[in-house]
């Protein structure tokens, strides 16, 4: 044999191996790049999907405060409802009886009905309240509407001889088709603010109701500090631009829920117009994590997912 080629055998072994060598790392590179390329699709589906079920939870709670607003704002109507027909019931009885008897009845009304004070007036005007007291149509403390137009109603909101907020309910007395009076009947408003109706959500969730101004009209846990719900907002620390949007909704009429700090706290407040009193407004305040409650271990789940993930994928992108 050559001296030459027995000499440069070992030469010739080593190019065998260096190129065996290099077929692996490209190999290793390959399969490298491969499962970053995988780990790149799942940390990015993952990553979709998270934004997608957050939304959806988001979403849920939103919907899910709007629906316990609406059946606080059916209690309500339900209570109004009822304080109606009562007044239409004594409208009733009153057109039966002789006028001399009226005040009498209307104290009976006055001591067994939530109702504090009754007002009746005949058509000229004149009449008797349940305190014994002759009155003038004219001395009523609000815009007078059954005997001037015939029609039953609620009064805005006002401070009267209660020294508190009270509407007043409103009801024409007819006897044989023709009317003969008119009948007021009292309440302060805040009554109707029951635990069992404007709490919600084992007492975490609360409402209350303000008129078209923002002034509270019913009021809830924390309302007594601050005048209106806008004070209230701003006494939270949440911004001017919080506070315009409220005002602009309730100016458009419309229901919704905004993102807003409520006792340190990101909380959902929702709001939503109520038939009566006339131009009020419900609104309802839960932290946005009590909605999500039962939803926090499936987040938290996906963000560990996610946080794997990620690191697997820097990971391999350092290998490489």
């Amino acid at each position: 044999m050559d001296e030459r080629m027995i000499w440069d055998l070992p030469k010739i072994q080593e190019v065998h191996k260096l190129k065996a060598g290099t077929g692996e790392k490209k190999k290793s590179y390959a399969i490298l790049a491969a499962s970053a390329g995988i780990f790149l699709i799942a940390l990015s589906l993952s990553g979709f999907f998270l934004v997608q079920i957050i939304g959806r939870m988001n979403l849920s709670a939103n919907q899910n405060l709007l629906t316990s607003s609406k059946v606080i704002s059916e209690g309500l109507h339900n209570k109004i409802s009822l304080d109606r027909e009562l007044l239409f019931t004594l409208a009733n009885m009153l057109a039966s009886e002789q006028e001399s008897a009226v005040g009498e009845t209307l104290q009976g009304y006055a001591k067994s009905t939530d109702f504090f004070h009754f007002t009746y007036v005949n058509m000229d005007g004149e009449g008797i309240n349940s305190d014994g007291n002759s009155v003038h149509v004219s001395d009523l403390p609000f815009e007078e509407l059954a005997l001037s137009t015939g029609k039953d109603g609620l009064s805005a909101p006002y401070y009267g001889a209660s020294g508190r907020l009270q509407i007043t309910y409103q009801s024409p007395v007819r006897k044989d088709e023709k009317q003969i009076g008119a009948i007021y009947a009292d309440r302060i408003i805040n009554d109707y603010n029951l635990p069992t109706l404007f709490t919600f959500n084992n007492g975490e969730g609360f409402a209350y109701v303000v008129d078209s101004g923002g002034n509270y009209i019913i009021e809830s846990r924390g309302t007594a500090e601050q005048p209106d719900i806008y004070s209230y907002l701003a006494m939270q620390g949440n911004s001017g631009a919080v506070q315009d949007t409220l005002r602009q909704v309730i100016r458009e009429g419309i229901s919704g829920t905004l993102v807003v700090k409520n006792e340190n706290q990101k909380s959902l407040l929702g709001f939503l117009p109520l038939d009566a009193p006339e131009g009020s407004y419900l609104i309802t305040m839960i932290p946005r994590a009590v909605l999500q409650r039962e939803s926090t271990p499936i987040i938290i789940m996906l963000y560990t997912m996610f946080a794997f993930l990620l690191l697997g994928a820097v990971a391999i992108a350092n290998l490489v």
